[in-house]
This record gives C-alpha cells, structure tokens and sequence, in this order.
C-alpha cells in the first residue's frame, strides 16, 4: 500500500512563527494547567514493548490451543521481538491473501490483526471440511467475501485471546471488520507509531505462516493497564492536628521491665517450686519503661495503694 507524497501547506519557518503565535497568545495560567508532556508517547510505546514480552508466552499459549482446536494438527508457536513502526510501515507490508481485521477499541481507537496468506486459507479450507495439505501450503489471492465470513470466527477468539494476556479483558478489542484491502482513510494518521507483536506458526512440516497484531498508540493508551503510582500527599497543619488528636487516644502497652537473666537449658528445666531466680539488676537502680519494645523513661519499683508501680525519675529522648 502507498501513499502520495504533499507538499507541506506551511514551510517551517511559518509553522515555528505560528506556533509562536500560539503560545504567546496563551495565558500563562492556561499553559501551566495541564502539564502536558510532549515525550509521553513515546514513553508509553516503551513501556508497551515491556509489557508485550511479558504476555505474549500467556497469549501464544492460547493462539496455540486455537490452531489445534481449529485446524486438527500440533502447531508450533515462536515469537520475534515485538517493535514499534509507523502505520504506513505496516500496512504498506501486508501481503495480498491476507486475513486482514480492522480492530476497535471502546473508546474507539484503531488496531489490526493480520493473518498470512497461507494459514488463512487453511483455516478457511479446514472450517470448510478440507484435510490439511502441508505440502501446499501457499496463498490463493484475495481472499472472497465467502472466505473472510469463515476466517471470521477464528479472528474473533484470537482477538479475545489476546485481550484477555493484553489486559485481562476479552472485549477489549472488538473485530470492527475483515477487509480484503485496507484503506488508509479508516487507519488515521499514517506516521502513527503501532507497535507490532508477531507469532510465528508452523503447521505439519512445511507451512509457516504468521499472526500479527498491530495496536496504534491511541489503542495502547485505551487498553494497556496502567502501573500503579505513588501519589505523595503533604498533609496540612489541620490534618497533622487531628492526627496527634487521634494519636493521643490510642491505648499503647506500657511495660516495666524489672530485669532479666541468662541460664542453660538444663538449669531451667531444674527449677523448682520455691526456688530464686536472679535478676541482673540492682535494687536501688532505676528500670526501663518501655512502650512499643523502645524504652521512654526510667523509673523506680514502689507500691500504691497495694499494687506494684513505677514512679517515674527520668525521661529519654530515643525513638
């Protein structure tokens, strides 16, 4: 497929004066507001090729499980890394034969799937009642109004497939339509970056085919899942206010920690009812007062009112 050359309507001296114009003409406000960054595209078609290496094994896995389903034979599925190339790129290397199906997102947004020549005639041919004849193996032309009915059914739990390993979805893509020639007025904008994924398929011992799904940016934007990111919130001084209020009525545990031991396992397991054990702690010293395992303040052991307390005598500055 080709496209005809256009001269420019403005050279690019006018078009840097009028974008000039355009943003001087901006209030400041207004250019701020948004934030927009004109490299997130392309950050976006990056992290898109990431995410296509890590579902294509669950996605040919499925298209395999397919094949068989469809075709009756063992097929072998490999993969070539996924890149990214502008959709006249793509569209101008698709081979006559073709199963070409127009995809759409909910939003709207334009993607592809391509299946060879070869493999779609066979699905057709096999759908149709034929045996699998690896040894021929080749396109037949164009495929007829009849042939895209009956390729239809298969294009369709592919595109499921894939929607399911691309974002756990299986109607994130519906099959708009299968065409016999794609028209580059219902793609869009012909330097569009797609970023294309391809699954290899052999069938018997001589058919080697291919499916190729192409999704444009737009479709990445609507489809692909989007990574959780921190939000950093400051909080106010009202908001830091009603923390320490709430704070301040949780109940902690406070625990005053008389002293502790060594001894051996064969000692304790010794002890009797009536024996000492000895602390390592002097009487007259102050001992911990711990909240939360970190130790707060000292104190001294007395007794109130009948029971054992602490009477505080200093406090630390640890956290």
């Amino acid at each position: 497929m080709s496209f005809d050359l256009q001269e420019p309507l403005l050279s690019d001296d006018e078009t840097l004066a009028l974008l000039a114009a355009v943003r001087d003409a901006t209030p400041k406000a207004e250019q701020t507001a948004e934030g927009i960054d004109l490299t997130s595209q392309d950050r976006r078609m990056q992290a898109a090729l990431t995410h296509a290496e890590r579902m294509e094994p669950t996605f040919h896995l499925d298209l395999k499980k397919l094949l068989r389903r469809t075709t009756g034979a063992v097929p072998t599925v490999r993969r070539t890394p996924s890149d990214v190339a502008t959709l006249d790129e793509v569209s101008s290397t698709v081979p006559s034969g073709a199963g070409l199906a127009v995809l759409q997102t909910r939003e709207g947004s334009i993607a592809l799937l391509f299946v060879s020549p070869a493999l779609a005639m066979t699905i057709v041919e096999r759908r149709l009642g034929a045996p699998i004849d690896s040894s021929d193996g080749i396109g037949r032309g164009a495929l007829s109004s009849l042939d895209r009915a009956v390729l239809r059914s298969f294009v369709e739990q592919a595109v499921r497939s894939f929607g399911v390993a691309w974002c756990n979805q299986e109607d994130a893509f519906t099959v708009r339509d299968l065409v016999g020639v794609l028209d580059p007025e219902e793609l869009g904008s012909r330097y569009e970056p797609v970023l294309r994924t391809r699954a290899f398929v052999a069938l018997g011992n001589s058919l080697e085919s291919e499916i190729l799904v192409a999704l444009t940016s737009s479709a990445v934007r609507d489809t692909m899942p989007r990574e959780r990111q921190g939000v950093v919130v400051v909080p106010t001084a009202d908001d830091r206010n009603r923390i320490a209020a709430r704070l301040a009525q949780a109940e902690v545990n406070v625990v005053a920690h008389l002293g502790s031991m060594r001894s051996t396992v064969r000692a304790v397991l010794a002890l009797a009812v009536g024996d000492v054990l000895r602390l390592e702690h002097v009487p007259d010293q102050p001992i911990d007062v711990r909240v939360g395992g970190i130790t707060k303040m000292r104190g001294m052991p007395v007794v109130d009112h009948g029971n054992l307390a602490v009477r505080i005598v200093e406090t630390t500055t640890s956290t």
